[in-house]
């Protein structure tokens, strides 16, 4: 049997990364499937008016709307990022990322 270098997924099956993880009202739910020192790979849900305050990441930062709406600024640029759509951020650049309605979200950080 091979290794395994993602967690918290099933392997060698077909999924819906998005309906791996539930919106809670008043929470931010996250689920990390890879990560060690040079990426990260991570499910978040944001349920509507829950947010992620002004940051900056080690690493860019992958962004792909799998459900509903994200308001995200980068810098003083605001995007609306709809499911379907990625927005890439770059490395150490504030960005904040606020739901003004449900929305998941699959993050890639790579160092």
């Amino acid at each position: 049997m091979s290794k395994t270098f993602t967690k918290n997924i099933p392997v060698n099956e077909i999924l819906h990364l998005g309906d791996r993880l539930e919106y809670k009202e008043g929470q931010v739910i996250s689920i990390t499937i890879a990560q060690n020192e040079r990426l990260s790979i991570t499910l978040f849900a944001l349920p509507k008016g829950e947010e992620i305050s002004t940051h900056v990441t080690v690493g860019d930062a992958i962004v792909q709307i799998l459900d509903g709406e994200a308001h995200i600024v980068v810098g003083d640029v605001e995007h609306n990022v709809k499911a379907g759509e990625t927005l890439i951020m770059p490395s150490e650049f504030p960005h904040s990322l606020d739901a003004r309605e449900n929305f998941k979200m699959l993050l890639t950080v790579v160092k």
